[in-house]
């Protein structure tokens, strides 16, 4: 991921309602692709993706939010991202998830061949609860460490570690139920 470079004079707990459009379109260009990942893995439409990172850059756009470097900033659009994800995850009538052609297209475009195992484990992990499916999709699909999703969720270390061993325990009792 391309990393937005501070600029000379920093942030320094700058208001960002301040920031100029090029210091905006860099957060935009440098945060855009993780978040649509982020908001893909919970919603597995592309469509509902884009419209979720579209409030969130309006949230960070009319944000009077201070931030302190990029990782600050990072860990907010992240954690906004996944909010919004909930939001609209509750806002659902059919709260069952199932894999989408968009998400198919795209594991395709990735050279990425969906088999057996992967389709079991990604409907198993539809079923779980919204807490424990964050937590997977944090750890295992955007490849953030405990202390990046103990920022991210507001929760220490200790506990983002339980609630893995948690949501594998969950998941391994789902996928054992479908074999049987």
């Amino acid at each position: 991921m391309c990393e937005m470079k501070i600029s000379d004079n920093g942030w320094g707990g700058r208001n960002m309602n301040y920031m100029t459009n090029d210091e905006f379109n860099r957060v935009y260009n440098a945060y855009y692709k993780l978040l649509l990942h982020v908001a893909f893995d919970y919603l597995h439409s592309k469509n509902d993706a884009e419209d979720v990172i579209q409030e969130v850059f309006m949230k960070l756009y009319e944000s009077r939010k201070q931030f302190n470097d990029d990782e600050h900033l990072k860990y907010w659009l992240i954690k906004v991202t996944n909010n919004k994800c909930i939001d609209h995850l509750r806002h659902i009538k059919n709260k069952e998830m199932l894999i989408s052609n968009d998400y198919i297209d795209i594991l395709n475009n990735q050279d990425n061949k969906e088999d057996s195992l992967q389709k079991t484990v990604q409907e198993a992990i539809d079923k779980l609860n919204i807490n424990d499916k964050t937590i997977i999709v944090l750890y295992y699909y955007n490849d953030l460490s405990l202390k990046e999703i103990s920022k991210v969720l507001s929760i220490s270390e200790v506990s983002a570690k339980k609630r893995i061993s948690r949501a594998r325990i969950k998941l391994k009792s789902i996928i054992g139920d479908k074999n049987e």
